[in-house]
């Protein structure tokens, strides 16, 4: 039997008996919560807006070295985008560096103090705010960090108050931000051919 009430609050890495592995924050759930939502009377972890039961679990491991920054200083930022120089391959396919005295918000996910993957955040209209740029490194993909670093920006977007976030992503990405739970939507006059606004209430 696991204990995962230890890992309340901690950054984990969950692998599940179906081979998927989700990164994040880990709130802890009794059995009773289990039993009265879902019909499963067994403790759960929630990571990323996906609860995991005890019983499908079949690893599960804190991340001591894994933390989250929240960066607002340009030259920070600098730093940063200095790196994504080095990436060829991101999901939201708009570069973030071509005008770097903007009042973005950069959430970097840091492994060692490494960056190894990030979002840069930009206000919109009132009460939106645009995830303008998202990548991780390499080494570091298909482990959940995607779902991790934009659930941080989306937490930073509601403690700035902001209502709703939006990304624009081509196609073949959209079926990863429905499981973000993003929505499609269309706003006049913004129509790019291959490029999806998606939106999502905070």
């Amino acid at each position: 039997v696991m204990n995962l009430s230890k890992y309340e609050g901690k950054i984990v890495r969950v692998f599940d008996k179906d081979g998927y592995i989700f990164t994040g924050y880990a709130a802890m759930f009794s059995p009773e919560y289990g039993l009265h939502e879902f019909g499963r009377e067994e403790e759960s972890v929630l990571i990323n807006y996906c609860q995991i039961f005890e019983s499908d679990i079949r690893e599960i491991m804190e991340l001591p070295d894994i933390s989250v920054q929240r960066i607002t200083d340009p030259h920070a930022r600098e730093e940063v985008f200095h790196a994504w120089l080095l990436e060829k391959d991101a999901m939201v396919p708009d570069p973030a560096v071509r005008d770097r005295e903007r009042e973005t918000k950069l959430t970097v996910i840091t492994d060692k103090g490494y960056p190894i993957a990030w979002g840069v955040m930009e206000p919109m209209e009132e009460g939106n705010i645009r995830l303008d740029y998202l990548t991780v490194k390499k080494e570091y993909r298909n482990l959940g960090i995607a779902a991790m670093t934009i659930s941080e920006c989306e937490a930073w977007a509601e403690a700035l108050h902001f209502a709703k976030m939006t990304v624009f992503t081509p196609k073949r990405f959209v079926k990863f931000w429905d499981l973000m739970l993003y929505e499609a939507a269309r706003k006049s006059g913004e129509e790019t051919p291959g490029i999806f606004r998606m939106e999502k209430i905070l």
